[in-house]
């Protein structure tokens, strides 16, 4: 997976929440939504930039349960957004 499409990342989130469970292909996403939004940002230590993707992949995992997609049906701008800001 090169990066991620909004709408398949839409359609797995909605899966994951019938589920219950995240799914294998939802988490890959989130994964990589986590690595390309830290990109850009320049670190004196490669350890810094690894620690905060390793943040911003642990809340992406831990709270990508909250999207509601009866509010709202842009959760790659949700979740991305949210990535910028751990980093930061």
């Amino acid at each position: 997976m090169s990066y991620v499409k909004p709408k398949e990342l839409y359609e797995e989130i909605c899966i994951s929440l019938k589920q219950e469970k995240l799914t294998p292909k939802a988490q890959g996403m989130l994964i990589l939504i986590a690595e390309k939004a830290n990109q850009k940002l320049k670190y004196t230590d490669p350890k810094d930039r690894e620690d905060c993707i390793g943040f911003a992949i642990l809340d992406l995992l831990k709270y990508w349960n909250r999207f509601n997609p009866e509010k709202n049906n842009k959760c790659f701008c949700i979740f991305y957004t949210s990535c910028k800001k751990w980093i930061r």
